[in-house]
């Protein structure tokens, strides 16, 4: 019984210490990466917008979104982040539009969907399909054969960022 005491106690140590360095890992981390991917955010802003000389991000809702500015303060396009559930987990993408509302370039940042079916989204023709929309516009696109939860979850996440 003691053996069993002492294991136990032993265990509980073990994964209370590992517990901790995760948790520490993670906090170090995670700042980082919330940073590369802002940083991603303006880099694909100032490529699609070659004026843009100055940035600023909004907040609403637990969403960002990038604005870009040219040289006299003008609003050149701006970037938001969206996020939907797909069929493996969450798929986060950012959406790039012009000064008029029309929608010039998506990006998967990270899904968990399945490789070969629902991976797809991340490919250029699947992605092209939603460029050049605005938000009074049907999404008349091709889903995704083998994917279709995929699919719809990429159409409405992509219609209520644009809503919204």
């Amino acid at each position: 019984m003691k053996e069993i005491v002492k294991l136990g106690v032993a265990l509980m140590l073990i994964c209370a210490v590992s517990a901790g360095v995760l948790a520490f890992t993670n906090s170090k981390t995670s700042v980082i990466i919330e940073e590369r991917i802002r940083q991603e955010r303006i880099e694909l802003l100032q490529e699609l917008f070659p004026s843009v000389e100055t940035t600023e991000d909004k907040e609403a809702e637990g969403r960002t979104a990038t604005f870009g500015y040219d040289s006299t303060g003008k609003a050149a396009g701006f970037l938001a982040e969206g996020k939907t559930s797909g069929y493996g987990g969450d798929i986060r993408f950012n959406l790039a539009f012009d000064n008029e509302g029309t929608l010039v370039s998506l990006t998967i940042v990270s899904h968990s969907e399945t490789a070969g079916l629902g991976a797809k989204i991340t490919e250029d023709w699947y992605r092209e399909q939603y460029i050049g929309k605005t938000l009074g516009d049907s999404f008349d696109v091709d889903n995704i054969s083998g994917a279709t939860i995929t699919s719809n979850a990429m159409e409405s996440g992509i219609a209520k960022e644009m809503e919204e």
